[in-house]
């Protein structure tokens, strides 16, 4: 995979997060891309820091909980990405 093809991945799956509209992601950070064991050939572990925030409260677990099952659900519909552990 090119450079250009894994910077073009990872924008779309930040686009997929963002054009969710959850109301408390205030944002979306790459922290790592990741290739080697125990992640198969020719996959490749991408890694975001996403922030659940407002401002006139603070979110439950259970809120950021739900709002993080709808990123996951969505990015796994759209990429057929798997959650690693």
């Amino acid at each position: 995979v090119s450079s250009s093809d894994e910077k073009g991945l990872v924008k779309k799956v930040e686009e997929a997060i963002r054009l969710l509209e959850q109301p408390f992601i205030d944002e979306v950070n790459l922290f790592d891309v990741y290739r080697g064991v125990p992640v198969p050939q020719g996959k490749k572990s991408i890694s975001y820091r996403i922030r659940y925030q407002t401002s006139d409260r603070t979110l439950t677990d259970d809120e950021v909980n739900q709002y993080h099952e709808k990123v996951i659900s969505r990015l796994r519909e759209v990429f057929k990405a798997e959650l690693r552990g």
